[in-house]
């Protein structure tokens, strides 16, 4: 028998110290060298506990000691492992009859050296109570859990579910062991979620991480962020899902609702450009595999900046939200009114039966404008201008369809408003022309190609040229000298009006001193130039006519600036201000096309006018219809009794000088004195002097 008492001391002190009973026991061999029993030569401490008589123990074989080893197939173990094995694990359990304590136990028995084994047993009742423990805390934080938590079978089925589920799930905790993980989802989520699970058992990298919809009773929306996993045995077998379930309506509905707003206008509640622009794109999809047709009304309201300004914006708000309205109930069923920006609306009506159904809707939504609109205390009505556009086919795509429908919308609007126009070639042609025309106009005044003509003003007592009006002309490279209703009217809309009044004003300021310099008798010569609606609000006008007097030296008191009604009263108050700046500068300001207009006296007393031009439609009537000579009368007499000077436009013929002398107008200008003509040829002008005849018949002018 083995001394274990000269081993190493450390080595027992450690054994004695396991809190699992240790046993080392030597082989007992027979004549072959087969171990057939053990003989017990060290007990630690935790092994002498469970011993009547532990000294007695040393030196007894294991069969006789413990007859239980024998019945549990411990002791077979042990000799497997003194006859050539090396270590093997098992369970031990003490029988109720026995004298030890009745406990479950587990062993490992281990080969030292040759004949040496080492039987360890561990008392499974402690491992028992450590899992419980933490079997306790799993389930406690399990339960604990704020996402919802699921262990799943492999068929699908809830085995176990947290509190948290349920809550999301709207249903009773304990009814949800059994059921079917899917069916807590909403239609197609359900099937998707099975289809899942199959898939994560198929394929060992698959994952899975959705947002899908919940059932729950009644009907309520809920929204979770679904991830599953699969929990594979150590041999790779699946085992069970774990889904792991956080509750996303709250984040879900806070993304429709943003969705929502950048799709639809916070106005009106309607869709806005972009949402257009995709359901228009659909509805040509279906119209590529479908026949039919796909008509589109683009709707301006007419002079909806009449009611925002007289009114207020408040006003003009609430002239959308009931303009959407009407448009909504006055469209069919399945048209889809979008609002497009500012005040103009599109309307797609889609699966139309020919093309003429589009110009029906087109007139149900006029007639449902013609009712007036009420703002407190005020009733007004509006007009509409609408454009349409229609596809038969599907090679139109939806960008082209809208600039279709718009361009017959500006159309309408050309043509005096309240009225329908439908789109056509010639239309786009002249839709083309124009943004043809916008881009060379950019580059106009860059490019040197802006001319300026001067028409001479006469004085109908002396006969001699007293001041010239400046008009722009456009040598564009390609279709010649352009005159101003070519182009003007495009760049008042783009707001090229004011780079082309900056440079028409600093060039007939440099021209007009010019003149001044070369003839000596001309000193006093007025120059007109025309201002427009664009550069009387634009905020840079009385410095940038301040630094073209300073630049060109020119005398601010021959310089005359010209307004029309129209721009005087868009904004009244704007236009005071700005007049009397510029009056400031010592400049000559003249009301254009007079009687138009409002030709109200009220504002004739408000603003600093100098100058009345009566218009040329007028002056064309003179000696031929008595209303234009009585308003040509009345307009010069109002002028002399307000101490404003009268200048008539449009002279063609010696009849309507010899008339215009008769009344007393003052000054006259007109094809019949000089067309507007280039600086040269007004400086030929000049230089021969001329005198008109006006055959004064002698009676005195109102102004000298």
């Amino acid at each position: 028998m083995t001394d274990i008492a000269n081993s190493d001391a450390f080595l027992k002190d450690v054994l004695a110290r396991f809190p699992d009973a240790v046993t080392v026991s030597e082989a007992v061999r027979d004549e072959e060298g087969l171990a057939y029993d053990m003989r017990v030569i060290y007990l630690n401490d935790s092994a002498r506990e469970g011993q009547p008589a532990p000294e007695a123990a040393i030196g007894a074989l294991c069969s006789e000691l413990w007859p239980q080893m024998v019945l549990n197939g411990a002791f077979a173990a042990c000799l497997r492992v003194l006859n050539g094995g090396s270590s093997e694990f098992g369970e031990f359990w003490w029988t109720e009859s026995a004298t030890y304590r009745p406990l479950g136990n587990e062993y490992r028995a281990v080969r030292v050296g040759t004949d040496l084994v080492l039987w360890v047993l561990r008392d499974s009742a402690d491992m028992a109570r450590r899992m419980d423990a933490e079997q306790a805390r799993f389930r406690a934080a399990f339960d604990a859990a704020p996402a919802g938590v699921a262990l799943i079978d492999l068929g699908g089925r809830i085995v176990l579910a947290n509190e948290s589920l349920a809550a999301m799930a709207g249903r009773d905790r304990e009814a949800l062991p059994g059921r079917v993980f899917a069916s807590l989802l909403s239609g197609s989520d359900g099937a998707d979620v099975s289809e899942a699970i199959a898939a994560l058992i198929r394929d060992v990298e698959l994952t899975y991480d959705r947002e899908l919809r919940l059932e729950r009773p009644g009907g309520a929306e809920a929204w979770a962020r679904i991830s599953l996993a699969l929990v594979r045995q150590a041999d790779g077998v699946p085992s069970y899902c774990v889904a792991h379930v956080l509750d996303v309506t709250a984040q879900k509905s806070l993304e429709n609702a943003l969705s929502h707003q950048a799709l639809h206008d916070r106005l009106t509640g309607l869709p806005n450009r972009a949402l257009l622009y995709d359901r228009l794109g659909q509805a040509l999809v279906r119209l590529a595999r479908h026949v039919g047709v796909v008509g589109l009304l683009f709707i301006d309201i007419d002079q909806f900046k009449v009611v925002n300004d007289g009114l207020g914006h408040a006003a003009g708000d609430a002239l959308l939200v009931a303009a959407a309205e009407r448009l909504k109930h006055a469209t069919r069923l399945g048209d889809a009114v979008t609002r497009f920006g500012g005040d103009e609306f599109v309307v797609i009506c889609d699966e139309l039966r020919s093309e003429a159904d589009a110009t029906l809707v087109a007139t149900r939504v006029q007639e449902a404008f013609r009712a007036p609109f009420v703002w407190e205390d005020h009733s007004f009505t509006v007009t509409l201008s609408m454009g349409i556009a229609t596809a038969t086919t599907g090679g139109v795509d939806a960008q082209s369809l809208v600039r279709d429908a718009n361009v017959a919308m500006y159309r309408a609007k050309e043509e005096g408003r309240d009225r329908c126009v439908y789109f056509s070639d010639s239309l786009r042609a002249k839709a083309v022309e124009r943004m043809q025309t916008v881009m060379a106009l950019r580059e106009a005044v860059a490019r040197d190609e802006l001319r300026l003509h001067y028409q001479p003003i006469v004085d109908l007592v002396t006969g001699k040229i007293v001041g010239v009006e400046a008009l722009v002309r456009w040598q564009h490279p390609e279709r010649g000298l352009l005159s101003p209703d070519a182009f003007i009217p495009i760049a008042e809309e783009t707001g090229l009006i004011v780079p082309i009044g900056t440079w028409v004003l600093q060039e007939a300021c440099r021209q007009s001193q010019r003149w001044h310099e070369r003839f000596p008798a001309y000193a006093g010569l007025r120059m007109s130039i025309n201002l427009s609606a664009g550069q009387i609000i634009h905020p840079g006008l009385v410095g940038l006519v301040a630094e073209a007097l300073e630049v060109s030296s020119l005398d601010s008191s021959t310089v005359v600036l010209e307004v029309t009604e129209s721009v005087l009263m868009a904004d009244p108050e704007k236009a005071g201000q700005v007049l009397k700046l510029l009056k400031a500068l010592g400049l000559r300001l003249s009301v254009d096309d007079f009687g138009t207009g409002y030709s109200s006296l009220t504002y004739l007393k408000r603003f600093p006018i100098d100058i009345l031009k009566v218009d040329k439609s007028f002056v064309s009537g003179l000696g031929q219809d008595s209303e234009d000579s009585a308003i040509v009368a009345a307009t010069v007499g109002l002028a002399g009794s307000l101490g404003l000077q009268a200048i008539a436009e449009g002279v063609e013929t010696e009849g309507q000088m010899g008339r215009l002398v008769d009344l007393a107008c003052p000054r006259a200008q007109g094809y019949f004195f000089s067309r507007p003509m280039p600086a040269e040829a007004i400086a030929e002008l000049l230089e021969r002097d001329p005198s008109w005849d006006t055959r004064w018949s002698g009676k005195a002018p109102i102004y000298a």
